[in-house]
């Protein structure tokens, strides 16, 4: 069976939950349901299986866009983090529209 990686928030398939960058086997028709990528085409920015806090709000404090900033945070349920990505998203949407009005 082919490879895929959770990109995007926290999945359960035969009774395990996965976490973004968690890998399993599966069938295809099963990958689109839950909207896996294959391993070859896996984003290279995804978040690591486990990061700390502090390595999270690091690599949230790091993003260029809010597209960026909300990979990751989905499914992310520490508090600390939530609060340095809604930070992130309200500095990056402050910066837009600065820019804007230049």
């Amino acid at each position: 069976m082919p490879k895929y990686t959770v990109a995007d928030g926290h999945k359960k398939h035969d009774g395990k939950k996965y976490a973004p960058g968690d890998q399993l086997e599966t069938t295809p028709e099963v990958a689109a349901r839950l909207r896996l990528v294959p391993v070859e085409d896996a984003p290279p920015k995804e978040p690591p299986k486990r990061f700390s806090v502090d390595e999270q709000v690091a690599a949230i404090s790091k993003c260029e866009t809010v597209e960026e900033v909300k990979e990751f945070f989905k499914g992310e349920e520490r508090v600390t983090v939530k609060d340095a990505a809604k930070a992130k998203i309200k500095e990056l949407t402050a910066a837009m529209k600065a820019a804007e009005k230049k």
